[in-house]
């Protein structure tokens, strides 16, 4: 059962359609909604059906109610500083699910222009 002193780590949105070649600014949104800090070494973040992975860098810890954004291929440092690094379209304009994993558990997807992706099964 979740309490307030622990952390909650979420996805709170997914930026799909970015603008320009390689749509650099499209991000997923994670968010520590919790009372307490989470590390996110070893936690990654999915594309479905892209196939692009993030890695979080070791010893990230994200703060309660704060957000992080990991975009295609910008640096924002307001956001974390968080990037795929990739010149190619990392979300899917036609639809497709955003997943947050650690340690191989998917601990929150996120479906997006649900063309039969769902909270609750896999695409």
């Amino acid at each position: 059962m979740f309490t307030f002193d622990e952390p909650d780590v979420i996805i709170s949105d997914l930026r799909y359609l970015g603008n320009g070649t390689g749509q650099p600014d499209e991000y997923i949104e994670i968010l520590n909604k919790g009372g307490a800090p989470q590390d996110l070494t070893g936690w990654v973040v999915e594309s479905k059906p892209t196939g692009h992975v993030y890695a979080f860098p070791p010893g990230t810890v994200i703060q309660p109610g704060q957000r992080y954004r990991v975009y295609t291929d910008e640096v924002r440092q307001e956001f974390g500083g968080l990037s795929f690094g990739s010149s190619e379209q990392v979300w899917r304009d036609e639809g497709g699910i955003g997943r947050l994993v650690h340690n191989g558990f998917v601990v929150d997807q996120y479906p997006y222009l649900d063309k039969g992706f769902n909270k609750t099964a896999a695409p």
